[in-house]
């Protein structure tokens, strides 16, 4: 099994606060806490797709994008923190699997 870890991380917002997704535990988190009545077939899609990544059915990479997509699909994808490598926003937080 793969320990999922994202090349790049993906920043999702939720309400003033910046997330910090470093790999697949962390989007788990992240989507187990997203409202049930949210949820979709795409959502189960995602879910399905990190959990298949976690055991190297689907590459990690691929499960990122279709996060990414979920997440810009839904307007909590932080664009303009996609490529910061500076960790200087104060409300800016890692998710803990």
């Amino acid at each position: 099994m793969d320990n999922g870890a994202f090349g790049k991380p993906v920043y999702v917002k939720d309400g003033f606060i910046t997330f910090q997704i470093g790999g697949i535990p962390q989007a788990l988190a992240f989507l187990g806490k997203w409202p049930t009545n949210k949820r979709g077939v795409v959502y189960d899609c995602v879910c399905w797709g990190m959990i298949a990544a976690l055991h190297s059915l689907l590459s990690v990479g691929t499960a990122r994008n279709a996060f990414v997509g979920w997440a810009r699909a839904h307007g909590i994808l932080a664009q303009n923190q996609a490529d910061n490598t500076k960790d200087t926003d104060a409300r800016k937080c890692i998710l803990a699997a």
